[in-house]
């Protein structure tokens, strides 16, 4: 299963929020609070994880955005499903149609990967 990924869920199941204010708050502080940072904030989607894991259902997830995105909470799915976590930052023009192609070549892997 393909999860796409464009601005963080804000809403619904899994919804999370911004952590880069707190973030940056916490390691100006001491690094013994920077770790909390790279822990997931919420429970909700490792136990959807571990449901597709059940079912065998492997995950690969694509982040295209260019506002913060909590990694540290979403990587928990391809993880635990055995996907992978592909990020693709870019802006307009070039970058862009470099972006389209890996995209597009990540999906046509994947797919021959299932055959």
């Amino acid at each position: 299963m393909y999860y796409m990924l464009t601005v963080l869920p804000s809403f619904g199941i899994g919804a999370l929020s911004a952590r880069e204010a707190e973030g940056r708050a916490n390691i100006s502080a001491g690094d013994k609070e920077a770790h909390k940072l790279l822990q997931p904030v919420d429970k909700t989607l490792k136990t959807m994880a571990i449901e597709f894991a059940e079912y065998q259902v492997c995950v690969d997830v694509f982040i295209t955005t260019q506002s913060y995105v909590d990694i540290a909470s979403i990587s928990v799915i391809p993880r635990t499903t055995g996907g992978q976590l592909v990020a693709l930052h870019f802006k307009r023009g070039r970058q862009l149609e470099k972006a389209v192609i890996v995209l597009c070549k990540e999906l046509q892997d994947c797919s021959y990967e299932a055959c």
